[in-house]
This record gives structure tokens, C-alpha cells and sequence, in this order.
């Protein structure tokens, strides 16, 4: 199925985003260069310093940009990549867990111990004599 035919899939089994990376970020290089070069002249019709300034600083704003956007493009793809392999998993089927055995019947039954009570009162503060000897309430 191509890009048309994508666009106009409302069960949504085929992805759009991932058939259009390439020319996203082919777009965004064409964009932030475009703009660069602007910018660059713009500023040189201003003063040679301004000029400089944009040509050094906007292309360092400019590389930032693109690496931003193709990091951005990256996670999505990673984003896909991780539902095309989890449906090949779930499609393959997904082995089961080994089943515990019960314990063997010669095996003594668990141990309850009472918990022992800790010389601490609300708030974990120490127990005082007096605290000692009055009874809980109930």
C-alpha cells in the first residue's frame, strides 16, 4: 500500500509516519538551509559583524536544529519498530511460563511466627514506663 492508499486507510493498519521520514527530514535539510542562507545574507546587508555573527552562530543554531529534528524522527521510527516487533511476537505466540511445581508432600508446612512487638509507640517514639502499663484501646 502506498502513501495514498495509507491516507485513506481508516482501519489504520498502515502507518503513514513511518513511509514519510525520509521526506520529512529531507524537507526540514531543504527548510533550515533555505533559512540559513536568508539569514546569512540578511545579516550581511546589515554590517559585516552581524554578517560574521550569522554566519557562525546561525549555522551552529542551524546543525542544533537538524539534530534536533532528526533525533525527534529517530524516536518515532524506534516507536515503530517496537510495535512491529512486539505484533511479530504476538502473532508468533508467546510462550507460556513454566509451571511451578507444588511442594513435594514430605516438605514440614510453612512456620507462622508472631511478630514480635517493638519497644516504639505512635509515631515510632519511644515507650515510656507509664505507656508500658496502660492498655490499649479497643
Amino acid at each position: 500500500m502506498g502513501i495514498l492508499g495509507a491516507l485513506f486507510d481508516f482501519s489504520f493498519t498502515e502507518f503513514l509516519t513511518a513511509q514519510l521520514v525520509k521526506f520529512l527530514y529531507g524537507f526540514t535539510v531543504i527548510g533550515v538551509g533555505l533559512a540559513y542562507i536568508v539569514v546569512v545574507l540578511g545579516s550581511f546587508g546589515q554590517g559585516a559583524g552581524q554578517g560574521l555573527l550569522a554566519l557562525v552562530g546561525g549555522g551552529i543554531v542551524a546543525l542544533l536544529a537538524l539534530a534536533y529534528v532528526r533525533v525527534v524522527l529517530e524516536f518515532i521510527m524506534v516507536l515503530f519498530q517496537i510495535y512491529e516487533n512486539t505484533r511479530v511476537i504476538a502473532e508468533q505466540g508467546i510462550a507460556k511460563p513454566a509451571q511451578s511445581s507444588p511442594l513435594p508432600s514430605s516438605a514440614p508446612p510453612p512456620v507462622s511466627r508472631p511478630r514480635a512487638s517493638a519497644p516504639y509507640g505512635p509515631l515510632m517514639k519511644p515507650l515510656s514506663d507509664e505507656d508500658e502499663r496502660r492498655p490499649f484501646p479497643t
